[in-house]
């Protein structure tokens, strides 16, 4: 499966990530414990955090397990505001799931909706996927909205779903998102 290292919207550009993303990465969210609040990960203590998530990122790009793009404005598509990920199913290729996040100073301009939108249709483009999920904690209501506002419709609670240790060491009820073509 091959998706495009880059994405293009009104406002964004989303590209592959480098490693040298790693210092903006950090400095614009990774180490944002308000950002990171709702996330499966903590926040980075240090550059070196980043650049080991970068790695990750890299590595299953190129396994194809998981596609990350960094988002940027496109007049100026070198300082990183976020990522947005898709996820193929490892049993069901028909199946993926998005994941993202956004710098603070960032929220509420309408970047993720417009990126979740993008990253849906790019995923669409390939012919054998009919489903893309996304999950939100049960509190993350600004997440729901964005996921909300770029066509995806609320299926339920899903209890005990996902862990966010920057919240809790137990598993958390998330919704459900999905669209469907």
């Amino acid at each position: 499966m091959i998706l495009p290292e880059t994405v293009e919207t009104p406002r964004l550009h989303l590209r592959k990530p480098l490693m040298e993303d790693a210092p903006g990465i950090f400095e614009q969210y990774a180490a944002d414990p308000e950002v990171t609040r709702f996330l499966t990960w903590r926040p980075h203590q240090s550059e070196a955090d980043t650049l080991s998530l970068m790695l990750s990122r890299l590595s299953c790009w190129e396994n194809g397990t998981e596609f990350a793009w960094v988002i940027t404005r496109r007049e100026a598509s070198v300082s990183p505001l976020g990522m947005i990920s898709a996820i193929p199913d490892e049993r069901h290729s028909w199946r993926w799931s998005l994941g993202y996040v956004l710098a603070r100073s960032c929220w509420g301009h309408g970047y993720m909706t417009e990126a979740v939108r993008a990253v849906i249709a790019t995923v669409f483009d390939q012919p054998h996927v009919h489903r893309i999920a996304a999950f939100a904690d049960e509190e993350n209501f600004a997440s729901a909205r964005v996921l909300e506002k770029a066509g995806m419709q609320r299926e339920g609670i899903l209890r005990r779903w996902s862990l966010h240790p920057n919240i809790s060491s137990v598993p958390r009820d998330c919704w459900s998102f999905a669209v469907v073509r």
